[in-house]
C-alpha cells in the first residue's frame, strides 16, 4: 500500500469538508455591577435575545447561552443577548437585565449594571415577634424574625406587619428605604 503525503493546503480542504470550519464569529461580553456606586464581584447569565434573529452556537432564543463572572470577559458568538445579574446578598434578590445586548465579531461589548441597596433593621427588644415585609404597592412578601439584624433591601417604599404572638399584630406603612442608609422600624 502506499501512502501519498498531502501539504497544508490538502489538510485544509479535507477540514472543510468535514465542516470543521464552520465556526462563529466570535466576540466578547465584559459585564460589570455596581452596588451604591461601589464596583460588586457577582456573576453574571446571558440568554440568547428573544430579538435574535435565530439560534447562536445552537440554542434557541430565550435559552441560556453562557454563564460568567462579572469583570471577566466572556467569548461568545456574535449575536444578540440579554444579561441578567441578580444580586443574592440582598434579602429581595433584585435582578437588573440588559436586553438586545448586540456582540459583533472582534469586539468586546460592556454592559454595566448598577444596584441601589438601602438597610431595614427590624427591632422589637426582647419581645419575640416576626415581621411581614412588602414593598408598598406589591411584590413578594419578605419574612424576618425581629431582631434578626440588618436587611439590605432594593431603595422604595415599604409595608411592615408585626405579629406579636397568635393575636396581636400592628402595620407600620410607608417606610422609606434609601440608597446606602439604614432604617429602624420598630412596632410601636
Amino acid at each position: 500500500m502506499k501512502t501519498r503525503r498531502i501539504g497544508l493546503f490538502g489538510m485544509l480542504t479535507v477540514l472543510l469538508a468535514c465542516g470543521a470550519g464552520r465556526l462563529e464569529a466570535a466576540g466578547r461580553l465584559a459585564v460589570s455591577v455596581t452596588v451604591n456606586d461601589a464596583v460588586y464581584q457577582c456573576s453574571f447569565t446571558a440568554y440568547v435575545s428573544a430579538a435574535n434573529p435565530g439560534a447562536i452556537g445552537g440554542k434557541a432564543p430565550g435559552s441560556i447561552y453562557t454563564t460568567g463572572n462579572c469583570g471577566l470577559a466572556a467569548d461568545v458568538p456574535a449575536g444578540l443577548y440579554d444579561v441578567k445579574v441578580v444580586h443574592t446578598p440582598a434579602w429581595d434578590q433584585p435582578e437588573k437585565w440588559s436586553k438586545g445586548v448586540k456582540v459583533v465579531d472582534g469586539a468586546t461589548q460592556n454592559v454595566t449594571l448598577a444596584f441601589e441597596l438601602g438597610n431595614m433593621n427590624l427591632t422589637f427588644g426582647c419581645t419575640p415577634c416576626t415581621a411581614h415585609v412588602n414593598k408598598a404597592g406589591g411584590g413578594a412578601e419578605l419574612t424576618s424574625q425581629c431582631g434578626s439584624g440588618i436587611r439590605q433591601l432594593s431603595i422604595g417604599t415599604y409595608d411592615v406587619r408585626f405579629q406579636l404572638g397568635a393575636q396581636l399584630e400592628t402595620w407600620k406603612r410607608g417606610i422609606d428605604i434609601t440608597k446606602g442608609a439604614t432604617r429602624a422600624v420598630k412596632p410601636f
